[in-house]
């Protein structure tokens, strides 16, 4: 379902109905508040960064930071809700002359075929089983140090890796121990969604683990920035304004 900004040329393809009326005041306003929320409008990069954007769902994200962060960003997207992804790779815009990525997987710590718990309405799908299930599938779980090293070459630097995991976020963070050591910037959301407890003291402890500090946080959304790379090597666009 493409719907289109009431302001602008500006549009984007809707994974089911019920998604639409997050859009009454415009796609672009949307996006615009879900950067701030994540604490990345601030964020200024002088060169194309790479985006790892994880459990993008329809893309939302990704394209504010096109949009908002940089024009030519490089997204790597990923979505295990085969639904979203649907409408995920549309909103990409994918093409053999395209660096963006995505990829219909779910991340962890290890790699296997697990089960994946869905509840397609709420957007709560997640590796965690939990009460709101409607079904239960099987699906392709790698973990992030996998698909970065196939994907990017080992000089490449990582701008940002938005997380949202649904309760999963403590996993995927130990998973991508090697990531974290070329990532300037992390953005996740920790709130209460593993059991009805949050999942801040857990990720924020793996993040200190490989240098990264918080920096600021909005609700459940924190910011956390690498001192480790900023004080050697380091992407050429790290401002925060």
């Amino acid at each position: 379902m493409a719907i289109r900004d009431k302001q602008s040329d500006f549009y984007l393809v809707a994974s089911r109905p019920a998604r639409v009326r997050r859009y009454k005041f415009g796609i672009k306003s949307l996006l615009s508040a879900m950067l701030k929320n994540y604490c990345v409008d601030n964020l200024v990069f002088d060169s194309p960064p790479t985006i790892i954007d994880i459990g993008a769902n329809i893309g939302e994200f990704s394209m504010g930071a096109r949009l908002l962060l940089h024009p030519q960003a490089r997204l790597i997207c990923i979505e295990p809700d085969l639904v979203d992804y649907a409408a995920l790779i549309q909103n990409i815009g994918l093409s053999e002359y395209s660096k963006n990525s995505c990829l219909n997987i779910a991340l962890s710590n290890q790699s296997g075929e697990f089960d994946f718990y869905l509840n397609n309405d709420s957007g709560d799908s997640s590796l965690l089983r939990n009460e709101h299930i409607k079904r239960i599938l099987k699906i392709q779980v790698r973990t992030l140090d996998e698909i970065v090293d196939e994907i990017l070459d080992d000089h490449e630097f990582i701008s940002l890796i938005k997380l949202e995991a649904e309760g999963s976020e403590p996993e995927v963070l130990e998973g991508a121990a090697d990531t974290l050591k070329r990532t300037l910037y992390v953005t996740a959301d920790l709130g209460p969604e593993r059991f009805g407890e949050t999942t801040y003291s857990q990720c924020r402890e793996l993040l200190q683990l490989h240098g990264f500090t918080e920096v600021m946080s909005r609700g459940h959304r924190y910011l956390f920035k690498n001192d480790k790379l900023t004080s050697t090597k380091k992407p050429k666009e790290a401002l925060l304004l």
